[in-house]
């Protein structure tokens, strides 16, 4: 399950950076139009910049990876080990 997280994590950051790349590259096209509505909110003058808030998303995607990654590698212990080291602090 841990290596199908891996799997997943990859997916959104390439998803994330997409977004945002697409996101400022739409920036230009939004100041061309002097008003538009961004669902029921009209919107004047806009513009398309990466905040700070995106990198700090977009290290915890790769930390959450990073972990993962421990994980999966990590070696597995089988039942009888499980159970021996239950047994001993007994």
């Amino acid at each position: 399950k841990t290596k199908a997280m891996v799997g997943l994590d990859i997916v959104s950051i390439v998803f994330s950076v997409v977004s945002v790349v697409m996101f400022v590259m739409s920036g230009p096209l939004a100041s061309q139009a002097s008003a538009f509505n961004f669902g029921d909110m009209p919107v004047f003058a806009g513009s398309a910049s990466i905040s700070w808030g995106y990198f700090v998303a977009l290290v915890l995607l790769l930390v959450a990876t990073g972990i993962n990654i421990a994980v999966a590698k990590a070696p597995a212990k089988s039942d009888e080990t499980l159970e021996e080291e239950r047994l001993s602090r007994k």
